[in-house]
């Protein structure tokens, strides 16, 4: 192999940020390129076809540098499975209820899709793809969920230096419909026991010994339980029911 003169390209201004030379292999000529980490650590790249091609890469290498995006080659080359692993050992914040829906996330869904990709593969436009795909079957929320795991490890991988960005960010999610529930009246009630008999008291029982509804049809507050309860605590509270699993508000 023989190398042809190096030349120095620049930046306008003319500061030196790298060279690209040619060389000669046994299936032609190839074309190397030099440049600078922002550590000041010397790297190359060779194997391009074109001189054209090497230029753009280290025109590439340069923007990033400027814009503070620059990623180690070496550290990107980890698969999406690799890092999700570690990405999950590092879940110490979390309940076990939400760590296990994590696992199950990234063993049903993620590691069946992107378990062999590389990290810099994994595009915005795939991601947003394989998310129409799972759209299909499960509920919008669990998908919002299986997201939500894919993205916190490609947002690790932001954060340890191996991405300058998460693709996973700004994607068109399914939207969560809330259903409207209907509840029978006490006439209602009565018919439907009446219609069936022996299994009337059945029927009629949680009627009986439900609270009772308010104008829009839910359960009405109790007289006096605000009041009761302002006074233990110095204000209302509420407290909310959580489904075991994973949450739309944490930050995995």
């Amino acid at each position: 192999m023989s190398l042809a003169r190096s030349r120095t390209s620049s930046l306008a201004g003319g500061s030196r940020v790298g060279t690209v030379s040619g060389y000669t292999t046994g299936a032609g000529r190839r074309w190397r390129v030099r440049y600078r980490t922002p550590d000041h650590r010397q790297a190359d790249k060779r194997g391009f076809r074109t001189k054209r091609e090497a230029e753009d890469f280290l025109a590439g290498v340069e923007v990033a540098k400027l814009r503070g995006e620059w990623v180690n080659p070496a550290r990107s080359r980890v698969t999406v499975g690799e890092w999700a692993e570690e990405w999950y050992a590092a879940q110490l914040q979390v309940k076990p209820t939400t760590r296990s829906g994590y696992r199950h996330s990234l063993d049903k869904h993620v590691l069946s899709r992107w378990s062999t990709t590389r990290l810099p593969e994994v595009r915005h436009s795939d991601v947003q793809a394989w998310v129409n795909g799972l759209s299909t079957k499960p509920a919008p929320s669990t998908v919002r969920q299986i997201h939500l795991v894919l993205s916190g490890v490609m947002k690790y991988a932001v954060r340890d230096g191996r991405l300058s960005r998460n693709p996973c960010d700004d994607l068109r999610l399914p939207r969560i419909v809330k259903r409207r529930h209907g509840y029978l009246d006490d006439e209602q009630v009565e018919r439907l026991a009446i219609a069936h008999g022996p299994y009337a008291d059945v029927i009629a029982f949680p009627r009986l010994h439900r609270p009772p509804l308010g104008r829009d049809g839910g359960i009405a507050s109790r007289p006096g339980r605000s009041e009761a309860t302002a006074s233990r605590g110095g204000g209302s509270r509420h407290r909310a029911t959580r489904r075991p699993g994973l949450r739309h508000d944490e930050d995995p």
